[in-house]
């Protein structure tokens, strides 16, 4: 036996949720996966990562795409939950596990030596139809993966992308905090997104032309406001029977002190510190999206609804699903997870130079679903930077997940490990989802302490 490091195994992408981080731990070759059993255990990531870990460690198995995905509790002290700065980020803890020491035999190749050895390169299938004919299509486009994202894809995806929708999701943890902040120290602060104008003023007419719909979470404290301020801009366009649907609901600032709820952390009642409450909301689901939709919205602002949403909107509406078709609403936000983050699923947070190349990374694209009633794809635009593999779309599927069996979401529960990938041509990726849902039976609040 000799030992390596994880990373000639495996690749590892990590993530955060209040205190906590994950880390996922994804084999190269799926026939590793039981190597990974067997040498990736808690008690090896707890060594590894010694003083800094105060909570438990816990792991989870998701054998269907070769991977582990491990939680590791009270490992940012306090983390987003606890500090509008952006510092306290468990983006970066993947890096450690790489350097974790693995047991492997004598003639084990890690995956530099395979490359060497021309052993991992794999001829591309031949693209097949993703359609039948007359079999109904719905394109959507991620213009953005946050606030703060790159302007360029958006306009880039109306002109090219022969969309039906484009999404953007203007949010992260401490967005609608932040802005709480700010508007009281600056009241007259716009109580949405102050980059709406700028994005989505280029892209009204062009979208428009083309019949290409937008669904955006850049509404914030204030969707209604947000909603007027873009009827103005298509007015100024001349843009004439423009609708814009708002859905709001979700802020609970004045109200969360008054609903019996107490932190999860501990048990203290939130009424026990109404006086410090600065923001507080919850996320929404897709139903608001998609009824805003079937009533003829050219483009739908949100308050805070959770990130997959912006894509299960248009797909619920578009395929008729019920929201409480647990499967069907189990796709489509499986489908908004790999989507939410922009180019993290095409590359843009995937690149390990030596073990993980991406080409034309300072020009990633961004990504673009197709799904029809049975199939589910994704790609970017034909002759952007970056990549979409199976690796790729690995990486975003347990992005920031716990437990990935019981991804909790507002509309349902889905079982990630129901889910695997197929090349199915150059930067294109077919998404293979067994019936993965199931009711959110039990619709508990929880209320992060600040």
């Amino acid at each position: 036996m000799k030992t390596v490091m994880l990373r000639e195994i495996a690749h590892c992408r990590s993530g955060e949720k209040g205190h906590g981080a994950n880390i996922s731990v994804i084999a190269y070759d799926e026939s590793d996966y039981e190597l990974l059993e067997r040498e990736v255990t808690v008690e090896a990531v707890h060594a590894l990562f010694g003083p800094i870990t105060r909570g438990a460690i816990t792991r989870f198995a998701v054998p269907r795409i070769g991977a582990l995905n491990f939680v590791l509790d009270n490992v940012l002290e306090g983390g987003r939950s606890r500090t509008l700065a952006f510092e306290e980020s468990g983006k970066a803890l993947s890096s450690l596990m790489l350097r974790l020491p693995v047991s492997v035999p004598d003639d084990f190749e890690g995956i530099r030596e395979r490359r060497a050895a021309g052993k991992t390169g794999r001829s591309l299938p031949e693209a097949t139809a993703r359609t039948s004919d007359g079999e109904k299509r719905v394109r959507i486009g991620a213009a953005t993966g946050w606030s703060r994202d790159r302007f360029e894809p958006a306009l880039e995806l109306v002109l090219h992308g022969e969309l039906d929708y484009l999404g953007f999701d203007s949010m992260s943890e401490v967005t609608m905090s932040a802005a709480q902040a700010a508007r009281i120290r600056q009241p007259d602060q716009p109580p949405y997104d102050p980059l709406l104008e700028t994005r989505l003023a280029p892209l009204l007419a062009p979208a428009r032309e083309r019949g290409v719909r937008i669904v955006t979470n850049q509404g914030w404290l204030d969707p209604d406001a947000a909603a007027r301020r873009i009827v103005a801009l298509a007015r100024e366009q001349g843009l004439r029977d423009f609708r814009v649907a708002a859905v709001s609901g979700g802020i609970l600032t004045e109200r969360i002190a008054d609903m019996g709820l107490s932190f999860v952390e501990t048990g203290n009642p939130v009424a026990s510190r109404r006086e410090a409450i600065v923001s507080a909301e919850t996320y929404l689901g897709a139903a608001g999206i998609a009824e805003a939709l079937a009533g003829g919205a050219d483009v739908v602002v949100t308050t805070r609804v959770a990130d997959g949403c912006v894509y299960l909107g248009p797909l619920a509406y578009e395929f008729g699903w019920a929201f409480d078709d647990w499967n069907a609403l189990a796709r489509g936000m499986i489908v908004g997870h790999l989507m939410e983050c922009g180019c993290q699923v095409t590359g843009g947070y995937f690149a390990d130079p030596g073990y993980k190349d991406v080409p034309d990374l300072h020009r990633v694209g961004n990504p673009i679903c197709t799904v029809t009633p049975t199939r589910t794809f994704i790609g970017k635009l034909p002759g952007t930077g970056g990549l979409v593999s199976p690796a790729t779309c690995k990486e975003q599927l347990l992005y920031e997940v716990q437990d990935p069996s019981a991804y909790l979401l507002p509309d349902v529960v889905a079982d990630l490990t129901r889910v695997s990938f197929r090349q199915h041509a150059q930067d294109e990726v077919e998404v293979l989802i067994d019936d993965a849902g199931r009711p959110t039976t039990d619709p508990t609040m929880l209320v992060d302490e600040r």
